[in-house]
């Protein structure tokens, strides 16, 4: 592998920035909407709905089934159109305006006022459009035609998700001074923070690189302010530079700073974010201003002895995360985007893959701030196409995803690619030679990882880290295979060390077998026992926890999501492997498995909770405790105490109950937890 209507109330993008009229305003410009199926103009009246976003056209249609592998089928693919009245009360004529779009599936082609602005191409990530000679006093008529279809150029050509239509995240309007730092470099914040910390000398450079930008030509000379803010709201690093900006044109501003002894940015032990406020001045006088994080940090992976961060050994234990959600779609809010956060963070996870393609800047701050190491991944997935047009998307997609987050401290890795070869495919070493570079070229500090599920692909030598994902016990094999799958794929990249990037199995809340569960259900058929999922989990995970030089591990999948092409479990159209269900209100037995081993909060807790009517008077009775010994009860009696396993489980063998309603409790250390359920003694 390689080594190499806008009102008074405004928004400031900088919130450290005084408050200054020719300063930079963001404001949303996400509410009072029109949406229509129809064909734009011509659409009558009565065919347009009043929206917010975000908004996706197949909030419904994407989650219910009924489509073919490849997601091409069972739910609306079209033309749609959104409109929206644009009012400018405060139209200042010697400011610049921009337009940006977080996010658009999967086409979009932006007017206003009848002019087109552009088109941007590709789901996932951000584009920006100057406005400022379109726009005008009064009202605008800001108009999007959005088109979702599959497209043989553009990536993802095939994946096990539904790629839900709309402008899903949200859209600003953005006024900045004639001078500015340019929002439309890859419609990122145009300031790029790259780091090193020496911990010898316990000081950390961080080079600054500033995209700057002159329309008119009217302040030529400026200065560049550079500030550091720590968490108590504290400067404790400031440069001033003259810069001189020609008209008409957009140059880079390179300086460095230095910080003295810095809190490092350390996981979930100390997510320690800093401030860089970057300000343009005029004549001493705050033209624009932007302001990124900072997470001071070094980290690397141990072939043998896997990650480590800031000097000591510190194994990720992460999940994947699909942004959607039941009766949303991708359209979902910052509540949404927080409250998925709360419940990874609640089991203990401290990494994430974001698997399979950029996600939300909301998110990815919430993981800065939460310390959640982080893979950061392009819609690359199981098919790709051996043709220029194709490399070019997907290339100019890489690019969207590194610049506009460049300076997120939880992204430790990007990743270029899924399972390529899972579905049949052209060849793909040339674009995974491509997009490995590219993303050394831009960011030669990252490491740059893909997911493969075939060992023998020439792909997986196009990076840094190869991970794998398998499913032993659910695509074939048996639960217990997992540790020889694992040194298998050690043995062929074990010198860089290996990632597990996907494992697991599918489970329905609403369906149980029994408390010893020893047949395999089918993937693709229609019972998903709960059973089995916590079975499959428990097995996979003791083959992880006993092989250090596993540097990672991701869950496949945090929460369940929607899958147009499945006809399985208990719900057609859904990937029922999450932890957590679609609606995020319920977290299934193996959810507190993994809290029981990775949490630093004490975990009590009963398994089979669910299986309410069971046949037979005997059963077994098993506890995820990380509590210390933990003692059972049995209608009141007490049945015997025993301390957890490595894995943090406690099993009881042929526990034998009367008929009718049985109670179990178990208490470990002052923390009980107890459940009821029902023996039938008419069953064999």
């Amino acid at each position: 592998m390689k080594k190499t209507k806008i009102m008074a109330s405004m928004l400031l993008s900088c919130g450290l920035c005084a408050t200054l009229s020719a300063q930079r305003v963001e404001n949303s410009i996400s509410k009072n909407w029109e949406f229509s199926k129809g064909s734009g103009k011509q659409t009558p009246a009565k065919f347009w709905q009043s929206i917010n976003i975000p908004h996706s056209f197949n909030a419904k249609d994407g989650q219910d089934g009924g489509g073919v592998r490849g997601g091409r089928t069972g739910f609306y693919r079209g033309n749609v159109w959104y409109r929206k009245n644009l009012e400018m009360p405060s139209f200042d004529a010697s400011k610049r305006y921009f337009i940006n779009f977080e996010a658009v599936s999967i086409e979009a082609e932006v007017f206003l006022n009848g002019k087109k602005l552009g088109k941007h191409r590709g789901a996932f990530t951000a584009f920006n459009f100057e406005v400022t000679d379109v726009i005008k006093p009064g009202n605008n008529l800001l108009e999007v035609k959005v088109n979702n279809h599959w497209k043989k150029d553009m990536p993802p050509l095939s994946g096990d998700f539904v790629m839900f239509g709309g402008i899903y995240r949200p859209v600003q309007l953005i006024s900045t001074s004639d001078s500015n730092i340019s929002p439309l470099f890859f419609a990122s914040k145009g300031v790029f923070l790259t780091q090193k910390y020496d911990a010898k000398t316990k000081k950390a450079t961080v080079d600054v690189k500033v995209k700057l930008s002159n329309k008119k030509g009217s302040q030529l000379n400026n200065q560049v302010k550079i500030s550091v803010i720590d968490a108590n709201n504290k400067v404790v690093c400031e440069k001033t530079e003259d810069v001189k900006l020609t008209s008409g044109k957009e140059i880079d501003f390179n300086t460095q700073i230095a910080l003295d002894n810095p809190t490092l940015w350390n996981g979930t032990k100390n997510p320690y974010v800093y401030d860089v406020k970057v300000e343009l001045l005029n004549n001493n006088k705050v033209i624009d201003c932007v302001t990124e994080p900072l997470g001071i940090r070094n980290y690397y992976i141990d072939g043998k002895k896997g990650f480590f961060l800031n000097g000591k050994h510190y194994q990720l234990k992460g999940v994947n995360r699909h942004q959607d959600r039941l009766d949303k779609g991708w359209a979902i809010s910052e509540a949404d985007h927080e409250e998925d956060m709360k419940i990874i963070r609640e089991m203990g996870a401290n990494s994430l893959r974001l698997a399979h393609y950029p996600q939300s800047k909301y998110f990815y701050g919430l993981a800065d701030k939460e310390g959640m190491v982080t893979i950061a991944e392009v819609p690359l997935v199981d098919q790709v196409r051996n043709n220029e047009e194709f490399k070019k998307n997907s290339v100019f997609m890489l690019k969207e995803l590194i610049y506009q987050n460049y300076n997120h401290p939880a992204i430790c890795f990007w990743s270029i690619s899924n399972e390529i070869g899972n579905q049949p495919t052209e060849d793909g070493v040339d674009l995974m030679n491509r997009m490995y570079k590219t993303a050394k070229e831009l960011d030669s500090n990252r490491p740059v990882v893909l997911a493969a599920n075939k060992i023998f692909k020439k792909e997986n030598l196009e990076v840094d880290h190869v991970m794998f994902n398998n499913y032993p016990g659910w695509y074939g094999s048996d639960p217990s295979a997992m540790g020889g799958v694992i040194d298998k794929w050690y043995k062929k990249y074990g010198k860089d060390g290996i990632g597990i990037a996907e494992y697991g199995a599918g489970a329905s809340i609403y369906q149980h077998a029994s408390t010893k569960p020893n047949k395999q259900p089918s993937p693709g058929g229609n019972w998903h026992p709960e059973e089995w999922q916590t079975y499959c989990h428990e097995n996979h995970y003791r083959a992880i926890a006993d092989r250090p030089y596993v540097w990672g591990s991701y869950i496949w999948n945090m929460f369940d999501f929607a899958s147009v092409w499945r006809t399985e479990g208990d719900h057609e159209g859904r990937n029922d492997k999450g932890l957590v269900t679609y609606d995020r209100q319920t977290k299934k037995d193996v959810f507190y498995f993994y809290k029981a081993n990775w949490s630093d909060k004490p975990v009590v807790y009963i398994n089979q909770r669910r299986f309410v009517n069971r046949k037979g008077l005997i059963h077994d009775v098993k506890v995820f405790s990380n509590n210390g010994e933990t003692k059972l009860f049995v209608n009141g009696k007490l049945m015997g105490s025993k301390t957890p396993d490595k894995v943090k489980v406690v099993l009881w063998k042929d526990i034998k109950f009367k008929p009718g309603n049985n109670t179990v409790t178990v208490e470990a250390n002052g923390i009980k937890d107890e459940i009821t359920f029902f023996c039938d003694n008419t069953a064999k």
